[in-house]
């Protein structure tokens, strides 16, 4: 069940004001906006969501246009404690 677009905007509201009102940045609050959002997502939608966080990297097409949250080291892209993503994953 995908949650209709006025709910997540809702939700984003929410959550971005509280990180601002704490003096957080919302572009870099995806830590935030997971927990936040999960629990929202659970207790008012009673969807089983789950909180993954890590490397994440996204193909946006193009001559192979990667939008990446990692780190590049000598071994390959990792995650790190400053180049990683969270994320909300829920009923697939």
């Amino acid at each position: 069940m995908l949650i209709k677009r006025n709910d997540y905007e809702r939700i984003y509201q929410l959550i971005a004001a509280v990180v601002e009102s704490e003096d957080g940045s919302p572009a870099h609050a995806c830590m935030n906006f997971s927990i936040f959002g999960a629990h929202i997502l659970a207790e008012h939608f009673k969807l089983s969501p789950s909180v993954k966080c890590g490397l994440a990297a996204f193909h946006l097409g193009g001559d192979n246009d990667v939008l990446c949250f990692g780190e590049l080291r000598d071994e390959g892209v990792t995650f790190s404690e400053d180049g990683f993503h969270c994320w909300i994953e829920a009923d697939g």
